[in-house]
């Protein structure tokens, strides 16, 4: 039998909420295999990420419907603009989706024995079920998670993942994760109606529309702290996200509960961000946010800034 004929024995059921690639790991590796093997299985290279665009052989490889795996799985990176879609929703930085290091909760991989999609997702660094900071390393050696590893609950250091003294859990980022979670989905479960926020500014965008926010708000620790230029897109560990997130709301709080805070807030928000999340957005809704944000705190209008290449910004409501 030819590689491209190849199935494996083990059929498994994946879960409505669990991540693409987390599933890949857990049906391999209940068939006695790895990642590598099933690279090799789908005909694509030793370090190649599987997409979207593997979904119709995966699919034939685990004996099941590709359509499940084309929602869950991410599809492959564009660039100029960046811009990726996973479970329904776009992105548009590669730090906003978990595809290379992703987060756990060590006590729902061993009771449940799969990874949730939304652990994919950079700022939602909670388990609501544990109340407890998801993990992003192994508790033994140290080492950063990976998706190559043996199973969903060994590392790729070949230790089994244990649980660790529990980071807790303030009760703005448990409601956040609330919110993310019914947000994330929302858009195929259509019977959800999504939790609101009570920042309201959050409650009409899309998740990386969300995220453009929070992160904008709470990147920088300090007043006017000099950024490195990839600080906008690096990988962060988990904890670091916790802490940009709990900022971002912090700042955000003061957004919406003074006025007179918003000439402070313009020494501590990366206006950058919001540029980008004029110029490439999910929805109208996060393009207005921005604009808004942009005009109230930098008290300027975008497309001043960005000239004649983006002048049909100027054509654009803010309100």
């Amino acid at each position: 039998m030819s590689l491209s004929e190849a199935v494996l024995p083990v059929s498994i059921e994946p879960h409505d909420d669990e991540s693409g690639l987390g599933y890949c790991l857990r049906v391999i590796s209940g068939n006695g295999a790895s990642l590598h093997a099933l690279r090799r299985l789908v005909e694509i290279d030793n370090i190649g990420r599987f997409t979207t665009k593997h979904a119709q052989s995966l699919g034939r490889v685990f004996q099941r419907s590709s359509e499940w795996l084309e929602m869950a799985l991410p599809t492959a990176e564009k660039t100029k603009p960046y811009q990726r879609d996973y479970f329904g929703h776009r992105w548009f930085s590669r730090n906003h989706l978990r595809t290379q290091n992703p987060q756990v909760c060590i006590r729902c991989i061993h009771a449940k024995g799969y990874c949730r999609a939304i652990w994919d997702v950079s700022i939602g660094t909670v388990c609501l079920e544990h109340r407890c900071q998801l993990v992003d390393f192994c508790a033994q050696c140290r080492k950063p998670l990976r998706w190559d590893r043996p199973r969903i609950d060994v590392g790729h250091c070949g230790h089994l993942l244990k649980t660790m003294p529990e980071t807790r859990v303030t009760l703005r980022l448990f409601n956040l994760q609330s919110f993310l979670e019914q947000k994330f989905h929302a858009c195929f479960a259509a019977e959800a109606s999504p939790d609101t926020c009570h920042l309201t500014l959050l409650n009409r965008l899309s998740l990386s529309g969300i995220h453009s926010v929070i992160v904008g708000f709470g990147l920088r620790r300090r007043p006017l702290e000099v950024l490195h230029a990839t600080a906008r897109t690096k990988t962060y560990q988990c904890k670091e996200w916790a802490e940009i997130v709990e900022r971002g709301l912090d700042r955000l709080n003061q957004f919406e509960t003074s006025t007179s805070m918003h000439d402070g807030l313009s020494e501590v928000i990366v206006e950058s961000l919001l540029e980008q999340m004029v110029l490439n957005h999910e929805s109208v809704h996060d393009q207005k946010a921005a604009l808004t944000l942009i005009e109230q705190i930098f008290k300027r209008k975008i497309s001043a800034e960005f000239g004649s290449q983006f002048a049909h910004l100027s054509q654009l409501e803010l309100f």
